[in-house]
Parts: C-alpha cells; sequence; structure tokens
C-alpha cells in the first residue's frame, strides 16, 4: 500500500469494499481493495478498509493472533496514509485508524495505548472538522468523542483538559441527530449513514437512557439483519439489552442454522434462548464453548 505519491478517491470500488467490510465479507472486500489498488496505486483509501477489515475480525472473533497482526498492519497502514498529509480523507482514514486501534487495545486490557490512540483521533478529528465542516465523516466520530468526553464524571474532567479534550453530552447527541439527517440527504456520505445510526443506537442506550430512541435508530439501521452478520449482532445485542428478546432470536436465527461466521452470535441466541425457556438453548452455548477461540466471554 506504501507509495510515492498518494491520494484519496472514495471510487465505486472503495465503495463496494466498504459495504462488503460492514457485511462480513472479507474475502469479497479484499478483491475489491485489489482491484483498486491495481487499478489506482496512488488511492489510499484501499489502506483504511483494509484496516477496517482486519479490525472487524479481531473485534468479532477476538483471537490474540489477530490482533497482533493488526497492531504490526496498523503501522503500515498509517505510514501508507502519510505520504499524502492533506485534505479530509486523509484526517478522517487516519483517525479511523486510530479509533479502531484504542478500541481494540481496550479489549486486550492496554488501556494505556488505548488513550494514546483515542488522543490521537481526537486532535486529528478536530483539525479535520476545523478545516472541513461540511465532512460529515469526520463529525460522526468527532462528536462521538465528544458524547464519550462529556460522560465522564467531573471529578476527571481535570485530567481530560491537560490532554486538550473537551465534550457535552447532550449538545453533542443533539448534533449527532442533525448529522443523521444531514447523512440521509447527502448523496456523497449517505454509504455512512447507517454505520451512523448503530452509533447513535448506542449512545442512546448507554450514555443517555432513550431505550425507545435507540432501538428506533437500530431498527432502521439493521433491515439486512437476515443476510448480513454484522447487522444481525448488533441489533440482537442491543434487543436484548431493550427487552425485546424475542426479536434477538429472530435476527440471530437465520445466521446460526450452521455455525456463525461471528461465534459470539451462538453465544448471544444460546442466552436469548435460555431467558425464554427454549429446551434447544444449550446447542448453541455448547457449540459456541466449542468453537470459539478468542479470550472472552
Amino acid at each position: 500500500f506504501i507509495n510515492a505519491r498518494a491520494n484519496y478517491i472514495f471510487d465505486a470500488n472503495c465503495r463496494a469494499a466498504y459495504l462488503a467490510a460492514w457485511s462480513f465479507r472479507s474475502n469479497e472486500s479484499q478483491k475489491y481493495i485489489d482491484l483498486e489498488s491495481h487499478r489506482s496505486p496512488s488511492n489510499n483509501i484501499p489502506v483504511y478498509i483494509a484496516s477496517l477489515n482486519r479490525f472487524i475480525e479481531v473485534f468479532s472473533n477476538e483471537q490474540k493472533s489477530v490482533y497482533d497482526k493488526f497492531k504490526a498492519e496498523k503501522e503500515i497502514h498509517i505510514d501508507a496514509l502519510n505520504k499524502d498529509e492533506k485534505g479530509p480523507w486523509y484526517l478522517y482514514c487516519k483517525s479511523e485508524i486510530y479509533i479502531q486501534g484504542a478500541v481494540l487495545k481496550l479489549k486486550f486490557s492496554d488501556y494505556y495505548g488505548a488513550s494514546f490512540d483515542f488522543n490521537k483521533a481526537y486532535h486529528n478529528l478536530t483539525e479535520c472538522n476545523e478545516k472541513y465542516p461540511d465532512f460529515l465523516p469526520a463529525r460522526k466520530d468527532l462528536l462521538l468523542l465528544k458524547a464519550m468526553v462529556g460522560s465522564v464524571p467531573d471529578n476527571y474532567r481535570w485530567m481530560l483538559k491537560i490532554l486538550g479534550f473537551t465534550g457535552d453530552l447532550k449538545t453533542s447527541m443533539t448534533r449527532y441527530e442533525g448529522l443523521l439527517t444531514e447523512m440521509d440527504h447527502s448523496e456523497e456520505f449517505r454509504i455512512f449513514a447507517n454505520e451512523t445510526r448503530i452509533i447513535s443506537a448506542y449512545l442512546n442506550f448507554f450514555m443517555m437512557n432513550r431505550p425507545d430512541e435507540a432501538w428506533k435508530q437500530m431498527n432502521l439501521a439493521t433491515a439486512d439483519y437476515k443476510t448480513n452478520p454484522l447487522e444481525a449482532f448488533v441489533r440482537a445485542n442491543l434487543a436484548m439489552r431493550v427487552k425485546k428478546n424475542d426479536l434477538a432470536i429472530e435476527a440471530l436465527s437465520m445466521q446460526v442454522e450452521k455455525s456463525p461466521p461471528i461465534p459470539y452470535l451462538d453465544y448471544l441466541i444460546g442466552i436469548a434462548k435460555l431467558q425464554r425457556g427454549d429446551g434447544n438453548a444449550a446447542f448453541y452455548l455448547a457449540r459456541y464453548i466449542r468453537e470459539y477461540k478468542g479470550e472472552h466471554y
């Protein structure tokens, strides 16, 4: 991916690669990445999508060996992006990779490393938003981080101020609602609308205590849950939290007819069926224990 001169073009191949990544079709996504890299070797958008594919793999399966690959590739990807240090896509793609790294480091208990990556992402996104206020993808991530900062208890705010973080939960959520409307009406950035809605759903549930609004956004974002295991994952996960156990089972049923690509789906449906009193709950929990190779749950 490292080129003498790089640019950022989110063209048809990149859009197809991005959508395949978020549908947990990493092989298909990689084919589009390879096609674009061959057709336009200076385009750096495939670097970001390659990192996204690896992030989703680690996040869903949580294998330490794959996480180690992500960490090694992360530095290569960042170096590739730095070949052209200008424009909104550069700042956004770099921030996305730092956020991916931070989330995975939290999963693997590297709290110092996670704070470093969040710091990098926050300041890159702030710069992007200041220079390119109409670039909606960066605003998606920045408002997420500002909402998280705004939820930190007052007695820890001094630490955030030292790091240069500012944020207000209610203000960020209000702006997030406006961002969703802008995303829906943007031909260029509408492709990010589902991702934005899923983030909004979790923010509404965990930070705003608004379960009805959380489910409304999740329901809109996961219409393809029958064929998309990632959508089934987030849909069922939130459904169980908002006491919609039957909807969680419905979302997962087609994904677990055979061993699912995301083992955690077996765990989720096993718990959901246990809560409903279904006699076959043990089948899914046993398959999960037998086939899951990760380090959590």
